[in-house]
């Protein structure tokens, strides 16, 4: 328990204790204040008075109670009521908004009790209990699914089915006998997410650190072996985040920036999602003197996200988070804790608004060997036609061919000035043939969606070892399609030898799965890894993070 809180605790019940006798309360007021409290959806003694959303499974609690107080026992908190109001009190370790819960009052509001009576204290009874209800349910609810419904900021997840039946789960914990067990089931149950937990309690002890809020001194590249005058507070830095664990005295005496001190260096880059070079340029130092209140931020930004996400990820998911330009394939394991089978650099749609990746869960079905590429009219008309009507051998000396709709087996048109018209007109199509140079690479996969994104190859591999990799006009580039339809293909039966020699092949097949994969397509640009511990902090690069922190700061308003 916070010490703080017990403190209050223990001074309300030692109150309790040593209280004169007051006059009983009155069922009849506690009942008619409540009932005059639900039916207007509006309480006078919390910060955000309105809890109109709630009114029905508040109503619901209350009518299987007989309107009477949920949380106290005569005058007094039961031992429920303490640990939902300690929790209460501890809600910024959850990434989440203490003045949403009214943190802060309610040991003040228990006390308060003692200076009523009779009548008076059966209606303040309905007001205390009343707002530890609304308050525990808002929090109850913004646990389990966040704070904002994912489709308001343009990400395509369901919560629906994730919602908690609150007047009976509100009334199953009033009766608990083990309420933070009973609690703990509401949050997501990934490692993932409780390791990003941690890591919040981390880096808001880091914030308090006044060392960490001076910038270290401009240097335009410094690099392993250079002299550093600030190399004492840079040292200082790189061991309060974790990135330095050895030895440097010998490099201080020396003031020079080498051994040790460049290995921390490059993990810090690694968990920045910089390039690895140990070399201190304009990024790296950005990132060395970004405020830790701004890491803060992204903890809780990206804690939100992992509320939007199923309880069951379902059969060996695939998971792409975009600002991190990196996809994971697990193992789900029977407790839903996910093993990394397989992971690897991908390539994302660019930050201009038409290009972006969207954010979204599918379903892979199909895996396509040596795939056509459909080109879409947006990109045929701006970026290719200009090419193909300054020169026609555009069209055959890039592999493209004129057809008369998207199939494999279409067979090609001549290339003439009329289908080139009928091209621009839209009648026709254009598709690039299997090979080296298809811009799909040697393999794509398949989830259909509304989007019209998919996984695939690229011809492209040196665009793979830049440090920010948003090139694409919304599909996700992957680095290896070889391991990956070697993990996707092996529920079918697949090793990695047919996968190489289907890929040696060069021509269409297709492998429809017979248990579909879910992929997700998330967005998050803070991530703790629960075995190593490690925090990753990647670039805002769509904006997204400053929308849901707008949106988040509406919610009560």
């Amino acid at each position: 328990m916070n010490n703080v809180f017990k403190l209050l605790v223990v001074a309300v019940l030692a109150w309790f204790a040593v209280a004169m006798p007051v006059a009983a309360a009155s069922p009849e007021a506690c009942r008619n204040t409540l009932e005059s409290l639900i039916e207007t959806a509006d309480h006078p003694d919390l910060r955000w008075s309105d809890f109109s959303r709630l009114r029905v499974p508040v109503r619901q609690l209350y009518e299987l109670n007989a309107y009477q107080p949920v949380w106290l026992a005569g005058d007094r908190p039961t031992r429920q009521a303490l640990a939902v109001m300690e929790a209460l009190e501890q809600v910024a370790n959850k990434g989440l908004n203490p003045r949403d819960y009214e943190s802060g009052t309610w040991a003040g509001r228990a006390a308060s009790l003692r200076d009523f009576q009779g009548h008076e204290l059966g209606c303040e009874q309905a007001l205390f209990d009343l707002a530890l209800t609304v308050s525990f349910m808002r929090y109850l609810g913004d646990l389990r699914v966040g704070r904002v419904d994912p489709k308001e900021v343009r990400i395509h997840l369901d919560v629906r089915d994730k919602k908690l039946d609150l007047a009976l789960f509100v009334r199953e914990v009033s009766l608990s006998e083990d309420v933070a067990a009973s609690l703990a089931r509401v949050e997501p149950p990934y490692r993932h997410y409780w390791a990003l937990l941690e890591a919040l309690r981390t880096y808001r002890e880091l914030e308090k650190d006044p060392r960490l809020s001076e910038p270290l001194t401009p240097v335009r590249k410094l690099e392993p072996g250079d002299r550093y005058a600030d190399l004492e507070r840079l040292v200082y830095r790189l061991r309060r985040f974790g990135d330095l664990t050895s030895d440097v005295t010998a490099q201080l005496q020396a003031g020079v920036y080498d051994g040790p001190l460049v290995e921390a260096v490059e993990r810090f880059q690694r968990r920045h999602g910089l390039t690895v070079d140990g070399i201190i340029g304009k990024k790296t130092l950005r990132r060395l003197n970004t405020p830790v209140s701004e890491r803060v931020k992204q903890i809780e930004l990206s804690l939100e996200r992992y509320r939007w996400l199923p309880d069951d990820l379902g059969y060996r998911p695939i998971v792409v988070n975009v600002p991190g330009f990196e996809l994971r394939a697990y193992d789900t394991e029977a407790d839903q804790n996910l093993r990394n089978a397989l992971s690897m650099n991908v390539i994302v749609g660019e930050s201009y608004p038409r290009h972006q990746t969207p954010l979204f869960r599918g379903q892979l079905k199909h895996v396509v060997f040596g795939p056509y590429w459909n080109v879409p009219y947006s990109i045929l008309r701006r970026e290719l036609y200009p090419k193909i009507a300054w020169d026609p051998e555009f069209i055959p000396m890039n592999g493209y061919e004129i057809v008369s709709h998207f199939s494999p087996h279409a067979t090609p048109l001549p290339i003439n000035e009329e289908n080139i018209q009928r091209l621009l007109s839209g009648e026709v199509k254009l598709r690039q043939r299997p090979g080296k140079r298809n811009a799909l690479g040697e393999v794509k996969f398949l989830f259909p969606n509304r989007h019209s994104v998919y996984l695939h190859g690229t011809p492209a591999k040196r665009l793979f070892s830049r440090d920010q990799r948003d090139f694409s006009h919304g599909c996700i580039r992957v680095q290896d399609p070889a391991a990956l339809a070697e993990y996707v293909l092996k529920q079918e039966g697949w090793g990695r030898e047919r996968v190489d020699r289907t890929i040696a092949r060069g021509t269409w097949k297709q492998v429809n799965l017979s248990q579909p994969i879910d992929v997700y397509v998330l967005y998050g640009t803070a991530a703790a890894d629960p075995n190593a511990g490690t925090v990753y902090f990647y670039n805002d690069i769509y904006g997204h993070d400053a929308k849901l922190e707008r949106a988040l700061a509406a919610v009560y308003r």
